[in-house]
């Protein structure tokens, strides 16, 4: 049995959680995390590098590290064994500063692995203040570039735009006092 958990901090989604392995269906493994309700392990929800079936890494008894996928008002966890991004989707922010890794160059640009599920995709006219000819000219595979958030895009795509460029400087915009119209 596993240990009790203390606090609800300890069932947000993301968290590293062990538990036991007490039912296998069709459908995944219930499995007893110490909250009182056992979690759910969906089958999709295997380490993407897993190959074997199910049944072949999963077991009743088992001791096994899983992840909070999410969380349910009535006390249901669903868990992962994916490792769950360093940088969440949702706290992705337009505007935010990253720190990342080029991972791949094309013409058109460079992807930049800063932590969030995905790379995010420096465009050629976001790679510097001026005109830039090819990204080989700025940037290598394996550079540590900072990154700045400037489109997130939903859905299936989930693609996020970068830049390299500086930060536009604030414009102090002066309103002038109008005259009332007649």
């Amino acid at each position: 049995m596993s240990e009790q958990i203390e606090t609800q901090n300890e069932i947000e989604v993301g968290n590293q959680v062990s538990g036991r392995v007490k039912h296998l269906g069709m459908y995944g493994a219930l499995v007893d995390i110490g909250t009182g309700q056992d979690a759910m392990l969906h089958i999709s929800q295997l380490a993407q590098d897993e190959s074997r079936p199910f049944e072949e890494v999963v077991h009743k008894g088992d001791e096994i590290t899983a992840y909070i996928l999410k969380t349910r008002k009535d006390g249901h966890v669903a868990l992962t064994m994916e490792k769950p991004p360093e940088v969440p989707w949702q706290t992705i922010k337009t505007g935010g500063t990253y720190t990342g890794t080029v991972i791949r160059i094309e013409n058109f640009g460079a992807f930049v692995d800063f932590g969030a599920e995905r790379p995010g995709m420096v465009h050629v006219s976001e790679m510097a203040d001026g005109y830039v000819k090819s990204p080989n000219d700025v940037v290598s595979v394996g550079d540590e570039v900072e990154v700045r958030v400037i489109n997130k895009k939903g859905g299936r795509s989930r693609q996020i735009d970068l830049s390299m460029k500086s930060e536009p400087e604030e414009i102090e915009v002066f309103d002038e006092q109008e005259e009332e119209l007649p």
